[in-house]
């Protein structure tokens, strides 16, 4: 698995777009640390998230071609020994040093932090489990789901938390007793993704499978009542609420019966209809973010890159391209966050790494 719009956002628009040169010494300038998993081959970084105070970076780990949670049973054609590559660490945001390793030989599929300290939330399995990220200890762990946690999310008050379960169902917690509070239905195919409104007043969930249509969910968090139901023909990935509440992000992904490129989508959040569509640059988006405040859409890309756009119209105004995969030699972005103060976009690749970027709104020199 966020921001508010002002004015001063959007002005600010206009001198990003002024250095939105997608050649390599512009990129080459803009990258600021690269954090290394380790020198193994095989090793992918799929998820990262930036603390409230924008001192640590968390990521997670797993082995290339994983294609089961229990630890001890390898896939058939890798090693044992990749079972040590699944983890989360801990880094320092500005200084690139590891600080820690988390839940060490077990998928985590999600990870976020809480509003108000350095707690860290992950999903294990079909548990949902708490950390302190400045010691590794964990606080909590919340049980409930019959099947895994693909997605989690936190309300902006730090007091809930919701999962989405391949269960069909996203359930909403008590971040401090761990108690389930409700749970919310209507995705047979499973929930794929969650995400809190930015008053915490309401649920989006998307769900289905590469093979059916997809669609978008809204609930009131509280009275369990579904609000809003938006049908896709194809499989929809993470959908977001604007920082105002507005709008939904989402991404469209496997759209493999037309072999067509992925796309970006942002719709009313209010009556679901369609503000505006763009395609992206490859066949896949894998994630999506928006900025602090709510000025940009950013989404991670199949073919390694990073495109920012204008939040309201879908202009694209900058193009982020990791200068060791730059070309055809691509490693896909599977997971991106934006710094608290906004300056900073960290992104996860396939190679194991995760890119920090200088994404100021400021004129390059």
């Amino acid at each position: 698995m966020l921001p508010r719009r002002h004015l001063l956002g959007v002005a600010s628009l206009a001198l990003l777009s002024i250095t939105s040169s997608c050649d390599s010494s512009s990129n080459s300038k803009r990258l600021l640390l690269t954090l290394e998993c380790n020198k193994e081959k095989w090793t992918n970084a799929t998820h990262v998230a930036y603390s409230a105070d924008g001192k640590l970076i968390a990521s997670c780990y797993e082995e290339d071609g994983s294609h089961t949670d229990n630890p001890r049973i390898p896939p058939s054609d890798r090693p044992k020994e990749f079972d040590v590559r699944r983890e989360v660490k801990v880094w320092d945001a500005f200084t690139g040093k590891e600080l820690m390793s988390i839940n060490k030989g077990n998928i985590t599929r999600a990870i976020a932090f809480f509003p108000k300290n350095q707690d860290l939330a992950g999903a294990v399995g079909n548990t949902v489990r708490i950390w302190d990220a400045t010691t590794g200890r964990e606080k909590h762990a919340l049980k409930g789901h019959t099947d895994v946690i693909r997605d989690l999310d936190i309300s902006p008050d730090g007091k809930w938390l919701a999962t989405a379960s391949l269960d069909g169902t996203i359930k909403v917690w008590d971040a401090q007793t761990a108690d389930c509070l409700h749970t919310l239905k209507g995705h047979p195919k499973g929930v794929l993704y969650v995400s809190f409104s930015p008053d915490g007043k309401r649920v989006v969930g998307s769900g289905g499978d590469r093979d059916h249509e997809g669609e978008i969910r809204i609930w009131d968090s509280v009275s369990e009542e579904q609000v809003l139901t938006v049908p896709h023909d194809f499989l929809i990935g993470k959908a977001l609420f604007s920082p105002d509440g507005k709008h939904l992000a989402c991404y469209r992904t496997g759209i493999y019966k037309a072999w067509k490129p992925g796309q970006i989508e942002v719709l009313n959040a209010s009556s679901g209809k369609l503000v505006f569509r763009r395609e992206s640059h490859s066949e896949e988006v894998n994630s999506i973010a928006y900025s602090p405040d709510g000025a940009i859409l950013a989404s991670g890309e199949d073919d390694g890159t990073v495109i920012l756009r204008d939040s309201l119209t879908g202009d694209e105004i900058l193009k982020l391209v990791s200068p060791r995969y730059a070309g055809e030699n691509h490693m896909p972005v599977e997971g991106i966050a934006f710094s608290p103060s906004g300056d900073r976009l960290a992104a996860a690749y396939w190679d194991g790494t995760v890119r920090i970027w200088d994404i100021e709104k400021r004129r390059e020199k």
